[in-house]
């Protein structure tokens, strides 16, 4: 999953594979823009619903199932908003737990690390002690002034108190060109990714010769001889890795990641050393690597294009224009709603999608009318069956007699 802020001007904004949603506090009658946009992308294998949320704040909230039922809430409050306690209390009294809160506030206070402490502080810390509320903000900056190159803590994590030693809490050390460095929050997993046997690659003589070594009358039981069987392909037959490959960008060239690596060496800089003139080198490598990845994706299109001609399938070019408009291909698995009542358990949204079927197929939807034909049909069916097989068991007799 992933959420992000300040996405008032991309309304429309959406991923391939991934379900949208999205926040935008303007609207076409609107004279005057309201800052801010929130959006939450979610996997669309996993099943997910909208947590319907009344509030003052630009807030969206999903609650997702995985190996896990957890509620994802982003939340952005402009500096010209006036935050309290009383909707923020109001907000956390309506997200299903257990749930993460992602919001900027604009809020400082040591308790995460600032230098200062102002009144959005003071409230979010307040929040903290009366609903049962952890942070798990480490005391690092997660936001650069682009004018000052002055570093501040202002991006915030909350989480329920029961799942805070579950989640750790972590920054990326490049803003990828924005004002803000990505967070990401992982639970450990032990997830074991499946390996698979590279049987092609098999050293077989080197197998069998030791299978006859190894293999003898002293084994006496089927544990044993799985074991030796097992240990001697692990010497003589690969495995596949346990390495995850990332899907690379086709426009993502030497030429884009030598800019990207320009820019966080100027990020660096200017983190350790604040001056006018790194804030200067660093605003422009920022540009440049903006205005180079951009040529790049262009280039790389242009070239698409140009291999387009009339024996391409129109397949593989809707394929791609899927890829570049970020549309779904695959609708998202969703929890269910019976009776009122919410599915969220991945297991139980199979189970009760297989009885309603079986249920909707059964014959008790049937007319009664329809019910003695539906019945002569099996009978005859049965009975032609029978028959069949009557006569299949006379000509295996025959062959065996000539």
């Amino acid at each position: 999953m992933s959420a992000r802020n300040q996405t008032s001007t991309q309304s429309k904004f959406s991923v391939k594979h991934f379900s949208t949603y999205n926040f935008n506090p303007n609207s076409l009658s609107d004279s005057l823009s309201t800052p801010g946009g929130i959006t939450i992308l979610v996997y669309t294998s996993i099943p997910h619903s909208i947590v319907p949320i009344t509030s003052t704040l630009q807030v969206q909230a999903v609650r997702r199932s995985l190996n896990y039922t957890l509620t994802i809430c982003n939340i952005h409050v402009p500096s010209s908003s006036v935050l309290n306690e009383q909707s923020l209390t109001s907000l956390l009294q309506q997200l299903p737990p257990p749930f993460i809160l992602m919001f900027d506030f604009n809020a400082h206070h040591p308790l995460w690390g600032s230098s200062k402490l102002n009144l959005r502080g003071q409230v979010v810390e307040n929040v903290l002690l009366h609903n049962n509320t952890s942070i798990l903000n480490s005391k690092h900056s997660t936001y650069i002034h682009p004018a000052t190159g002055s570093l501040s803590n202002i991006d915030l994590t909350l989480c329920s108190a029961s799942i805070a030693i579950d989640f750790s809490w972590n920054l990326q050390s490049d803003t990828y060109g924005s004002d803000h460095f990505p967070i990401s929050t992982n639970k450990p997993t032990s997830c074991q990714y499946l390996q698979y046997w590279k049987i092609n690659k098999a050293d077989w003589p080197k197998f069998s010769q030791s299978c006859e070594h190894s293999i003898d009358n002293n084994i006496s039981t089927i544990e044993q001889f799985s074991d030796t069987l097992v240990t001697i392909a692990k010497k003589t037959i690969p495995k596949t890795g346990i390495s995850l490959h990332k899907i690379k960008n086709p426009w993502f060239t030497d030429r884009c990641k030598k800019a990207r690596k320009l820019r966080q060496k100027a990020l660096r800089t200017l983190k350790a050393h604040p001056t006018s003139t790194n804030i200067e080198q660093f605003r422009i490598t920022r540009t440049s690597c903006r205005r180079i990845m951009r040529q790049s994706q262009h280039s790389s299109w242009r070239s698409y294009v140009s291999k387009i001609n009339s024996n391409t399938p129109s397949r593989r070019i809707w394929n791609m224009l899927h890829k570049i408009q970020g549309k779904n291909t695959r609708q998202p698995v969703k929890h269910l709603k019976v009776n009122n009542s919410i599915i969220t358990d991945t297991k139980e949204i199979a189970d009760t999608l297989g009885s309603t079927i079986s249920y909707n197929s059964s014959s008790r939807h049937y007319s009664t009318n329809f019910l003695p034909h539906k019945t002569a049909a099996i009978i005859s069916q049965s009975s032609s069956r029978l028959i069949s097989l009557h006569h299949l068991h006379i000509y295996n007799s025959l062959l065996e007699n000539q």
